[in-house]
């Protein structure tokens, strides 16, 4: 998780010295927040671009599907700056394996709640057809 993190920073410093000398070459004279509003509301609008029309095709095949990729994602963020925050306070080590088991515990645990949803979802169709099949047998007697 060190290397990962370290090889991240690296890829971080260069776009940001990047950016920096782009900006003096060109004479643009941005500081750091102004470089930061212009290349990070870019690429997350670029990113809104992409995504969003993947989630308008997602939203018509499920809803539920849309809140697990948000909330799966919102998992791995947090696992990660957990992991980040281990690190820089040293109260813990810094391992991607970590992250693994964080996102494999919502992962079971999603899927224990599904299937105890599945599971009440048939027994409550299955009194309901039952009380409906006692009615039509009731009906059908007074009837006669």
């Amino acid at each position: 998780m060190k290397t990962l993190l370290k090889a991240l920073i690296d890829v971080f410093n260069f776009f940001h010295r990047f950016f920096t000398s782009l900006s003096n070459e060109f004479s643009f004279g941005l500081n750091d927040k102004e470089l930061h509003f212009y290349v990070i509301g870019f690429i997350f609008l670029i990113a809104y671009i992409i995504i969003h029309p993947i989630f308008v095709k997602l939203s018509k095949v499920s809803v539920k599907l849309i809140s697990f990729i948000y909330v799966f994602t919102l998992c791995l963020v947090v696992s990660i700056a957990i992991e980040v925050a281990q690190f820089q306070s040293r109260s813990g080590n810094m391992d991607i394996a970590d992250v693994a088991w964080s996102m494999f515990g919502f992962l079971a645990m999603f899927s224990a709640l599904e299937v105890i949803k599945f599971i009440l979802k048939s027994i409550s169709k299955l009194i309901k057809e039952t009380f409906e099949e006692r009615n039509k047998k009731r009906n059908y007697q007074s009837n006669n």
